[in-house]
């Protein structure tokens, strides 16, 4: 079934040529994307932000999104990179609003890392699920269609169109068992740990949260799950999972510390409240990545996460 795409530049903005060449490969893919829209978009830079804090707000609102409506195609919104950038307006929408335009209009909101900061917000507020996934540019953006990531596309797919999916996991091995059930949650690290204490973070037990983050060394992993933990948010998870961590180096002064000692750590320290640790997700800033409905109940059993 092809999609209709609403591009929103909520964070930062992406070079021209590349918004320019990742709608080439979406329209290759017989999808539907407005040009006039890609044009505006192309233009929108305000210092490191994909436009103004208006043009940014209004974003949120899929105020483009008319321009494609089709009921027989699925409707998409997705914005064309993270970065940095929702901090700013977060507490200047109406997330009762943005729901209800995305509930009436069946549309599918799909995007990571900055993006987290939405993902959170809308199910704290209105319970609407909202999916983690990929971003127009940063992983529609490549020479031909051929180079796009079928793991990265055939869950994109699947997901969105509400079929059966289930992504292989690796459990640690002082797991009491290998089996949970709860409400699916998380994204980038560093952006949960910003709405920790405000009235945007979402209040879930026994859930299922997964994390991600880039250009973060294991001692700043374990030093933002420390927040999670003295907030006492992660020890009334029922499992925690490791996604993907990019982009990071570690120094001599680390003196072998690596992110499997992280895992571990949380492992012991979260023993005692039987939350379950798994590692091995695909899903972060790299180009394999998994489609995850935040806000659905899922599963894991015998080792894979079921969507």
């Amino acid at each position: 079934m092809p999609y209709n795409l609403n591009l929103i530049a909520p964070s930062g903005y992406s070079p021209a040529c590349k918004i320019e060449q990742a709608a080439k490969i979406w329209k290759s893919m017989s999808n539907l994307i407005d040009d006039l829209q890609v044009g505006k978009i192309k233009q929108r830079i305000n210092l490191r932000f994909g436009g103004n804090e208006l043009e940014r707000q209004s974003d949120l609102y899929l105020d483009s999104f008319s321009n494609l409506h089709l009921k027989e195609n699925i409707n998409i919104a997705m914005p064309i990179r993270g970065g940095y950038g929702l901090s700013r307006i977060i507490d200047k929408v109406n997330w009762s609003k943005i729901a209800d335009i995305i509930n009436n209009n069946n549309i599918k909101v799909v995007g990571h890392s900055d993006f987290t900061l939405f993902h959170l917000a809308v199910y704290k507020f209105t319970k609407t699920i909202t999916y983690a996934g990929p971003m127009f540019t940063s992983d529609f953006c490549v020479d031909n269609i051929n180079e796009l990531d079928s793991f990265m596309l055939d869950s994109f797919n699947k997901v969105l169109n509400l079929e059966a999916i289930s992504y292989d996991i690796l459990p640690h091995s002082l797991n009491k068992d290998n089996h949970s059930e709860g409400i699916l949650w998380g994204g980038n690290l560093t952006m949960i740990c910003t709405l920790v204490g405000s009235e945007y973070m979402p209040d879930i037990s026994e859930g299922i949260l997964f994390i991600e983050d880039i250009n973060e060394p294991p001692y700043r992993i374990e030093r933002s799950l420390h927040q999670l933990y003295h907030s006492g948010i992660l020890q009334k998870q029922s499992a925690l999972i490791f996604g993907n961590f990019s982009s990071y180096k570690t120094t001599e002064y680390d003196n072998g510390y690596s992110l499997q000692h992280v895992v571990d750590y949380w492992q012991h320290k979260l023993s005692p409240f039987n939350v379950k640790i798994f590692t091995n997700l695909a899903f972060g800033h790299c180009k394999t990545k998994a489609t995850l409905p935040i806000g659905k109940i899922c599963k894991i059993i015998n080792n894979q996460l079921l969507i």
